[in-house]
């Protein structure tokens, strides 16, 4: 069994009090060593122990990551379901999470503490028994220097939830065990060939299930987990990497579109090059974009993740599998097991599309607030995995070829039918994305007045110089008529979901 998260940090404040655990690469320096962040969760642990209902969950709202890391800790520490929200997702979204959550309270700075007042004002499904200031729990952090705080480790507790607005527009927390957060964080040292006491680039935020699972994995670890706010910023970036000397770092589709459309100097690109690792997470890239990407990068080890906020890292694309198959997702992923279903829920042939399922390492065990085990499902008996088994069913459909190799091919309804062919957008915007030689582009479907399905290319590349008839010219002259779209809407940005993914439903808006 995988050392318990909590155990391993108190153990490694232990052994290294005065390494530095925690970093803002772009606040000058600021920073928590070993034996500080132990203290502020353990200062956290004690504050929460005079709340009642043990069994609702705490939420965290708080700007710096420094103020957050500890308490999302000392929530673990105490036994404590807990979930992070930040302050600038704004009042409406949080008064959905408190209400469907059912929180007990919420540890806040000043900046949260205001948008848990706008939240909760006049709505008593969002009601709250508390809000305990977290410059008043980390002002006492000192009494607990140096101590061993206790540690619980049921492996059955809910340790985290994950807020994810998925499919449904509303906020929805997928509970993750603490089990299965120490399962996380073993299997992504092994898989990315981590070192204890290494360094890691964090770019991604820690309420985004691969941000949280980095950060867990670089403290069991015993590294220095160095968070880069500004990771649009190629100078920025840079140095940060020649000042820390990261191992690797995750990213995700957003961030790569991004890093390679203005990361275009040489000194970038070579930094780049002396890490050890770095992937693609949380979504896909077109494969003209992973070639390019995996070219520019050099000796660094690429890997390609898939998965969900629900069941975490389903596949992965290992480095020297990247160049053969860039429109891959790739294979299991350790701890975790998929199989394509089809409609008829009978494992499907090779190559045969359905449904993508998946089980094991990473699935949640329900949404925090909910019925136990909703938004699983009971196990297919074609599966074998027994009675009481639950699975994941993504909605993501695809193949898997005779290697185990799985391909994407879009959700369930983004299948369409024009022209008589049947077509996924991811499909459209991938070929598309090569075409233009863009990433960060999508493409939205919408019925006429006729009833017929028209799509529209969304992208916000400065670098696509051709007005809007030259870029259908050149589509025309590339894809199949099927998936040429009717119009292009150029944008200044892109309109993004809290998690950093395209908001489709925003673009639906421009239409």
């Amino acid at each position: 069994m995988p050392r318990d998260i909590v155990a391993s940090l108190i153990a490694n404040a232990a052994e290294w009090p005065d390494v530095e655990a925690l970093v803002l690469a772009q606040r000058d320096g600021e920073a928590l060593t070993y034996r500080e962040l132990v203290a502020r969760a353990a200062s956290t642990a004690a504050a929460l122990a005079s709340l009642p209902d043990p069994d609702r969950p705490i939420a965290i709202l708080a700007v710096s990551e420094l103020d957050v890391v500890p308490a999302l800790i000392g929530c673990l520490m105490a036994d404590r379901l807990c979930f992070v929200y930040p302050p600038l997702h704004g009042a409406a979204r949080l008064a959905q999470a408190l209400a469907s959550s059912n929180a007990v309270a919420a540890v806040v700075d000043d900046a949260g503490r205001e948008t848990v007042d706008s939240a909760v004002s006049g709505n008593a499904d969002a009601a709250l028994v508390a809000w305990l200031s977290l410059r008043e729990i980390y002002a006492g952090a000192s009494a607990f220097a140096g101590s061993q705080p206790p540690v619980t480790a049921r492996p059955d507790a809910p340790g985290i939830a994950i807020f994810t607005s998925g499919s449904t527009g509303r906020a929805r927390g997928a509970v993750i065990s603490r089990a299965d957060l120490s399962a996380r964080a073993e299997a992504e040292s092994h898989w990315f060939g981590l070192e204890p006491r290494e360094t890691i680039l964090a770019l991604l935020p820690i309420y985004f299930d691969v941000g949280l699972t980095q950060l867990l994995t670089t403290l069991t670890l015993g590294g220095r987990h160095v968070y880069l706010e500004n990771w649009w910023v190629g100078s920025d970036f840079t140095a940060a990497i020649a000042e820390f000397a990261p191992a690797g770092f995750a990213a995700s589709p957003v961030i790569w579109s991004t890093v390679m459309r203005f990361g275009t100097d040489d000194r970038f690109w070579r930094a780049l090059a002396a890490l050890s690792y770095v992937t693609i997470s949380g979504g896909d890239l077109a494969p003209g974009m992973v070639a390019e990407l995996a070219a520019k990068t050099g000796g660094t080890r690429l890997f390609k993740t898939y998965g969900q906020t629900e069941m975490f890292r389903i596949a992965s694309l290992r480095p020297d599998e990247v160049a053969a198959r860039p429109d891959s997702v790739g294979r299991a992923y350790p701890g975790a097991s998929f199989t394509v279903l089809a409609s008829d829920d009978t494992l499907a042939a090779p190559n045969e599309p359905g449904e993508v399922v998946a089980w094991g390492m990473g699935r949640m065990s329900g949404y925090v607030g909910g019925a136990p085990g909703e938004g699983l499902s009971p196990a297919p008996t074609s599966l074998g995995l027994g009675e009481g088994a639950l699975v994941r069913r993504t909605g993501d459909h695809g193949v898997v070829d005779d290697e185990g190799y799985l391909y994407l091919r879009g959700r369930a309804d983004d299948m369409l039918k024009i022209m008589d062919q049947r077509v996924y957008l991811l499909e459209i915007e991938q070929l598309i994305g090569d075409v233009l030689s863009i990433a960060g582009l999508a493409v939205i479907n919408t019925p006429s007045r006729s009833g017929q399905t028209t799509l529209s290319l969304f992208h916000s590349d400065p670098t696509l110089r051709e007005d809007s008839p030259g870029v259908l010219q050149k589509l025309r002259s590339k894809l199949p008529p099927h998936m040429v779209p009717n119009r292009v809407v150029p944008l200044p940005d892109m309109p993004l979901l809290p998690s950093g993914k395209i908001d489709r439903s925003a673009l639906r808006d421009h239409v």
